[in-house]
C-alpha cells in the first residue's frame, strides 16, 4: 500500500484549522490511523470504475 505523504507537521495545521489543541497527545495515536486511511482512499480513487453507475446502494438492497 503506497504511503500517503502527509508529514506530522501537516495534519497537526490540519488538527489546528479543525479545531483541536495540537498539543492534545491523543493526536500521537490518531496521526497513524489517518495516514492509513488516505492510503485507503487513493486504492479506492485509483479504482477502475469505468461502466459503473454513480449512486448510493443501501446495503442489502437489490442492483
Amino acid at each position: 500500500m503506497p504511503q500517503p505523504e502527509l508529514d506530522k507537521e501537516t495534519f497537526l495545521i490540519l488538527a489546528r484549522q479543525a479545531g483541536f489543541d495540537p498539543a492534545d497527545p491523543h493526536l500521537d495515536d490518531l496521526f497513524p490511523d489517518v495516514q492509513l486511511m488516505l492510503g485507503r482512499m487513493d486504492i479506492l480513487f485509483d479504482s477502475p470504475t469505468d461502466g459503473l453507475e454513480p449512486g448510493y446502494r443501501a446495503p442489502g438492497s437489490e442492483v
